[in-house]
């Protein structure tokens, strides 16, 4: 499997861009791999969250209202971001910030929300 075929559109750019910036030894392969399918997963809990919003109200089985939490995407956003935070830095990543074309990269992008 590719990684073309393994990765939504946020984890192949972070791909390129990791690429693009460095030279990846063939034995960090799988690391980059889950790097990039962990910023696929941050895009659509960050997607989620901004059409879901950042509380939930809890039902009993009953259907009545019973309190106001936190959304549980909102912890697993801080997980995957602090994962991703140390894959990029096992990598060597971590200083990556801007793309070939001047832009800031995915992985900065993401830093900034971590």
């Amino acid at each position: 499997m590719s990684a073309d075929e393994a990765l939504g559109g946020a984890g192949r750019r972070l791909w390129a861009d990791i690429h693009a910036a460095r030279d990846v030894p063939a034995h960090l392969m799988p690391l980059v791999l889950n790097v990039c399918r962990i910023q696929d997963r941050l895009t659509s809990v960050v997607d989620e969250l901004e059409n879901a919003g950042l509380t939930v109200t809890l039902l009993n089985k009953n259907g009545d209202e019973t309190g106001v939490v936190a959304n549980p995407l909102l912890v697993e956003l801080r997980m995957q971001a602090a994962t991703f935070s140390q894959l990029m830095a096992r990598l060597g990543l971590d200083k990556l910030k801007e793309h070939s074309s001047g832009k800031p990269s995915i992985a900065d992008e993401l830093r900034s929300v971590s």
